[in-house]
């Protein structure tokens, strides 16, 4: 029997779970996705007998199950859209670089690696893979992947490694007969020498750090890629002191390639191999140190309708223009290897917006990715003369003058790069920050180790 759902989420109800998710799992709602959890809500209002919205609302702020219930809304909101070797670069520094480091500096085998917002396993495997491509062999233990999601569905796909034929499309050939099987009806499985590497684990990353099966071991590395773009700044914050205290020290953190730091930590230095940035932890330097000082009320409560979360205190991309949305879009698509659609995106932001300095920059970044250096570098001076003081234009520009020989050149930029960051005006982060990850500090870091080149 169908039940007749009635109503629809008013404003206030709207707000109230807003909040309750956020104060759960640190996901920020804005108000365009209003239609989307009305519909999310519709459906597990059927699944649980309730036909009016309002008891539902009431149902995961005061129930007695509340908590269960707000899971399993947050599990239908996550997205889990994720492949097999997402952003290749990140894993070929991981096996080329990070890994023979560990373990020239006297690391144990296995590498503990934790894998934060797992999604349904592909990241996971991923590492695991990488890693036995490093260090091979019948039994070869190179890493323990401790993975992490707060969606069980997603858990279960995962534990389980089966996934549609469509994956293989995602896995480099050579690899695929090594570490995968195709089954007779058409799917494809990870092998068991594969799997047994990794551990899944339901884990809200908000709220604790994983426990078992590795304390007081930290991490040699941790992955978590797209989960801070859906963040407050201040969430963010938590996060990576939370990361600085998991990982040993000089251990690698990889993040997305539309995540940043910037105004959010120095306690992590830049490191750039394979044509991608990724994070090491400063060696001795206690949890917290370098981290900007918070509020006490960090957590909003979910008792209110918005007052923990109310007007002003939204990211800024709340109230970006069209053309950001956009420039957003292309950042995704980017990580996930869509460069020509997310060239496309770009282009559309700049129809949209001609002064758009962002849009500039980052099809900039995908120009050079695919090696079009000379049209990249057009792209990256159009967004340095919209903002002359737009420092990661200026490190675009020396990067592509790097690929075009320009030494000279190159110099002048990074040099321009300490000049901006180092005056009296420290320029402010852009709205959006695509594609680099980079701190204030870490970026002189960077630009000094480039001058010695």
């Amino acid at each position: 029997m169908t039940l007749r759902i009635l109503n629809r989420l008013s404003p206030e109800m709207y707000a109230a779970l807003r909040d309750a998710i956020e104060s759960e799992c640190g996901i920020i709602l804005r108000a365009e996705k209003h239609l989307f959890l009305e519909r999310l809500v519709r459906e597990r209002m059927q699944a649980n007998g309730i036909t009016h919205p309002d008891e539902y609302v009431s149902k995961i702020l005061h129930g007695t199950q509340n908590k269960l219930e707000l899971k399993s809304l947050i599990g239908d909101l996550v997205v889990g859209e994720t492949s097999f070797f997402r952003d290749p670069n990140q894993f070929r520094a991981l096996q080329e670089h990070v890994l023979p480091e560990l373990a020239a500096s006297g690391t144990r085998f296995p590498f503990p690696i934790w894998s934060a917002g797992c999604a349904t396993g592909e990241e996971a495997y991923s590492i695991a893979i990488s890693a036995l491509e490093r260090y091979p062999g019948r039994d070869a233990e190179p890493v323990r992947v401790l993975a992490t999601d707060i969606n069980r569905a997603y858990l279960q796909t995962a534990s389980e490694g089966l996934y549609p034929s469509s994956v293989e499309r995602s896995i480099p050939g050579s690899l695929f007969p090594k570490y995968f099987e195709k089954l007779s009806d058409g799917r494809v499985k990870v092998r068991d020498e594969v799997r047994r590497l990794v551990q899944f684990e339901e884990r809200n990353l908000v709220e604790s750090l994983p426990s078992s099966p590795y304390p007081p071991v930290r991490f040699s590395v941790i992955f978590c890629r797209n989960v801070t773009i859906y963040f407050r700044p201040e969430t963010t914050r938590r996060v990576m002191e939370r990361f600085f205290g998991a990982l040993q020290d000089n251990g690698a953190l990889f993040l997305g390639y539309a995540e940043t730091l910037w105004g959010i930590s120095e306690a992590f230095s830049l490191d750039h191999q394979r044509g991608t940035y990724y994070y090491r932890k400063k060696r001795a330097e206690p949890a917290g140190t370098n981290f900007p000082q918070r509020s006490p009320a960090s957590r909003p409560s979910i008792a209110g309708s918005g007052a923990a979360a109310g007007k002003g205190q939204h990211p800024a991309t709340d109230e970006s223009p069209a053309s950001m949305e956009f420039v957003l879009r292309a950042s995704m698509l980017a990580d996930n290897g869509s460069l020509w659609e997310a060239e496309r995106q770009c282009r559309k932001a700049m129809a949209a917006d001609p002064v758009c300095k962002e849009a500039a920059y980052l099809l900039a970044v995908i120009l050079r990715c695919r090696g079009m250096f000379p049209e990249a570098l057009f792209h990256a001076e159009r967004a340095l003369s919209l903002d002359s003081c737009f420092v990661l234009a200026v490190v675009e520009v020396a990067e592509c003058l790097h690929h075009l020989g320009r030494d000279a050149e190159e110099t002048g930029c990074w040099n321009r790069v300490l000049e901006l960051l180092e005056g009296p005006f420290p320029p402010p982060p852009p709205r959006f920050v695509p594609g680099v990850g980079f701190s204030a500090k870490s970026l002189r870091g960077y630009a000094k180790a480039r001058l010695i080149r």
